[in-house]
């Protein structure tokens, strides 16, 4: 059994925009699970530009990773938790714990 955790800060203060990202606060929504004891990475609502729409698909992305990863874990399960350890404006840091 191995466990993986990790800390990923998405700063995005130098956004350009009538809204700048960084002037407002960070909302999130979290979808349901990825999979069996398998969080989903939060979402920011309502993106207001595209360094935004580039952090949600970013989290996206290791959504699906996981899935894959989850699903060529052989003979084991596959567990993640995400917690919000900050958030904005100007930043979103999470921590990310994989197990398998």
């Amino acid at each position: 059994m191995w466990k993986i955790s990790c800390v990923v800060l998405l700063a995005y203060a130098c956004m350009a925009g009538p809204t700048l990202s960084a002037d407002r606060p960070v909302h999130l929504t979290v979808p349901s699970p990825v999979g069996k004891d398998i969080a989903a990475m939060p979402q920011l609502i309502a993106p207001v530009d595209d360094a935004e729409h580039r952090i949600n698909t970013a989290l996206k992305r290791l959504d699906l990773n996981v899935l894959k990863a989850s699903k060529d874990c052989k003979g084991g399960d596959w567990q993640r938790s995400v917690d919000v350890a900050m958030r904005g404006p100007g930043f979103l840091s999470l921590v990310i714990t994989d197990s398998a």
